[in-house]
């Protein structure tokens, strides 16, 4: 579906077919970005009683829940809200009109060939 769209003088035409997914999905088998020693997330059947929450398990029906730690692993979104006391979140703040961006393509070089210092090591093979 293509979407036409004037803002701020300018003409835009989105085509949602061709969009692309910018997240890192968090996944649950290991595979995944994991920083400051998060622990794995996890999903396992609801337990309740006699209930579980499994078919494999011999239950009535699937209900899974999920742990994890939002911030250090997959993707997230900053907001003031995580470096200081306001509760503010992305939601609080985020407009909900269209939103103009750049996509910047850039070409990585290893880690070794940059004279930047982080927060984390750098380990071989690091962009």
């Amino acid at each position: 579906m293509i979407v036409k769209i004037h803002h701020n003088e300018k003409d835009y035409s989105i085509d949602f077919d061709k969009g692309f997914d910018l997240s890192i999905r968090n996944n649950f088998d290991g595979k995944y970005p994991s920083f400051f020693g998060a622990k794995s997330p996890i999903v396992k059947p609801n337990q309740s009683g006699d209930f579980i929450g499994d078919l494999e398990q011999g239950g009535s029906c699937n209900v899974p829940v999920a742990s994890l730690d939002i911030h250090c692993t997959g993707t997230h979104t900053e907001c003031v809200g995580h470096i200081n006391n306001s509760g503010t979140t992305i939601t609080d703040v985020c407009p909900t009109d269209f939103i103009s961006a750049n996509l910047d393509s850039i070409n990585p070089i290893s880690a070794n060939q940059t004279s930047e210092k982080y927060h984390a090591p750098l380990k071989s093979g690091d962009f």
